[in-house]
């Protein structure tokens, strides 16, 4: 991160415990929290049962601030007393939702594998150890309807890689690196995954039915209402007007005014240092993480923006020396007056 974008830990601190205060979440168990159940989640590999990956995104689920969690085993007590499936609410029978106390019901289906990648250099060089590794794969097809509508509100597909340890023996063959990886070994790998998995997964629908916005603007820093389960430091954001803006938002809906980068998170907000705000934020504007793409669009342009400054500042501390060198003979000379001319266009007042 640029050191233009670090900022004072006091600064951090004040916005922070600010942020703690303005943007708590409803404790869960009150009614204004919604209630998302994880429904059936099926394994079409022998490799990672489906009740470890409901299991995972069940524990992740509980982190977020915006939701409470009904668990699998307490959904099937309250479906079964009611005479309803899980299949069928998710089907659009909005009685069966109602009945069931739950607002958002997610159903998946994991896949995951454990084999042996080569890289391009690997498979021409099959002696070369960094050639190749034993990777664990999960994937999650995700879909999460809300039962008061019938709606799909999210709906995705999750992918994470892990290496998994591998001790060779001597004389091993490395382009083969899973042959030494026992199954213990291969298990962690997989179990790993599909938590990183589990944890995207709400991470995303969190942010999907809940988005991130600004609560509070100070001169160079925002709170933001999520916290570390949802942010983390060194993210960046960026901030756009939403109809909640503290701001007239015709022509300016959905339009991007600036970028945060995250600098402090605490368990209920998050403070964020100003990188880019021509436009000014106001509370109520909503943020969005930003994708590698973006955050290299980002860079490209932040880059070209202190090369323009740069040049702008020779052009001045240039054009000052010529008022100097000029003006001094003659202020009324045709090159004093261009010298002149020359500040005015390139130095700030």
């Amino acid at each position: 991160m640029p050191s233009s974008w670090r900022w004072t830990f006091a600064e951090a601190a004040a916005i922070w415990l600010a942020g703690t205060a303005l943007a708590t979440w409803p404790a869960a168990g009150e009614e204004s929290l919604p209630v998302v159940a994880v429904g059936e989640v099926e394994s079409a590999s022998a490799l990672l049962p489906a009740t470890t990956m409901r299991l995972a995104i069940e524990a992740a689920l509980v982190e977020m601030p915006a939701f409470a969690t009904m668990k699998n085993k307490d959904l099937s007590s309250v479906l079964e007393e009611r005479g309803v499936t899980t299949a069928g609410i998710a089907e659009g029978n909005v009685a069966s939702g109602e009945s069931s106390g739950v607002d958002y019901l997610l159903t998946g289906r994991v896949d995951a594998s454990v084999a042996t990648k080569l890289s391009p250099l690997g498979s021409m060089l099959r002696v070369l150890r960094s050639g190749a590794e034993c990777t664990a794969a999960v994937g999650l097809d995700v879909e999460v309807v809300d039962l008061g509508s019938g709606d799909i509100v999210f709906s995705e597909r999750l992918t994470h890689r892990l290496p998994a340890k591998v001790v060779y023996p001597p004389g091993a063959d490395y382009s083969d690196p899973c042959r030494y990886a026992n199954r213990s070994r291969k298990w962690r790998a997989l179990q790993a995954a599909s938590n990183r998995v589990a944890v995207e997964v709400a991470r995303k629908l969190t942010v999907a039915l809940f988005p991130v916005r600004v609560v509070r603007v100070a001169e160079t820093a925002v709170t933001l209402n999520y916290g570390k389960a949802v942010l983390s430091v060194g993210e960046v954001l960026k901030v756009f007007a939403t109809a909640d803006s503290d701001r007239d938002p015709a022509g300016t809906a959905e339009s991007i005014l600036g970028y945060v980068a995250v600098s402090a998170v605490s368990p209920g907000a998050a403070a964020a240092e100003i990188i880019h705000a021509p436009r000014g934020f106001a509370p109520g504007d909503g943020a969005a993480v930003l994708t590698k793409q973006e955050r290299r669009q980002l860079k490209r342009m932040l880059a070209a923006r202190a090369r323009a400054t740069a040049r702008r500042e020779r052009a001045c501390e240039n054009a000052r020396k010529r008022v100097r060198r000029y003006c001094e003979r003659d202020p009324e000379a045709r090159r004093c007056k261009a010298a002149r001319a020359a500040v005015d266009a390139n130095c700030d007042a």
